[in-house]
């Protein structure tokens, strides 16, 4: 069985009871049971990369011996370069390097992805997409690009490198100049601390995984 499958399993078997209903449809919940509050994402169209990091990384398990088994997984998962493949189940890019450190007294994963794809929309698909788990539509025109998704689930969305980001009602929409050197945004969860608790007591020293 291959390290991502394993890890979904063994979150699968370990909920037994102990994850909250509600908790269970949240869309900040992978399906590894990493819960992190804010996800920063910053796609290079022209390179084909992509720069990833979660933000405070916390789990719906209650159970302490569940997620030392929880984090043991992630742990070897980092080791082997496919922690954000078994997160997001990229279909174009491939995982160069990522890590799991302590950032702002909280845990955070960073990654970064590379496809030889180019085309535009394939790359918000399979970046974006995948990254909230939710349909998503591109919008591309001579003067901007427009990203279009539900906000279920998210309380803030914003961009430093967008014309504006903009939400009514359960859509949200997201507008950058045409021809930018990369697309970035930064997604916010809606939250409720007594459904999660922060994996960064069960983490030690800093991981980072070989580069690919």
């Amino acid at each position: 069985m291959k390290a991502p499958v394993l890890l979904a399993a063994l979150f699968m078997t370990l909920l037994g009871g102990t994850l909250d209903a509600s908790a269970a449809g949240h869309e900040a919940v992978s399906p590894n049971g990493i819960a992190p509050r804010e996800i920063f994402i910053r796609l290079y169209p022209r390179d084909g990369y992509v720069w990833i990091r979660q933000y405070w990384l916390n789990t719906p398990l209650r159970d302490d011996t569940e997620i030392k088994a929880q984090v043991a997984a992630i742990r070897e998962l980092v080791g082997k370069t496919g922690f954000a493949q078994s997160e997001y189940g990229f279909k174009r890019f491939r995982l160069r390097e990522e890590r799991v450190y302590v950032d702002r007294g909280q845990l955070t994963a960073e990654h970064h992805i590379t496809t030889d794809e180019r085309n535009l929309v394939k790359l918000m698909e399979d970046s974006f997409g995948r990254i909230l788990r939710r349909e998503i539509k591109v919008t591309i025109t001579k003067e901007e690009i427009g990203l279009h998704f539900a906000r279920t689930g998210l309380s803030n969305i914003s961009s430093d490198s967008a014309l504006g980001a903009y939400t009514k009602d359960d859509r949200a929409i997201i507008f950058w100049r045409n021809g930018i050197e990369f697309y970035e945004a930064v997604f916010t969860y809606e939250w409720d601390d007594k459904r999660y608790k922060s994996l960064l007591p069960w983490f030690g020293e800093d991981l980072a995984s070989p580069e690919k």
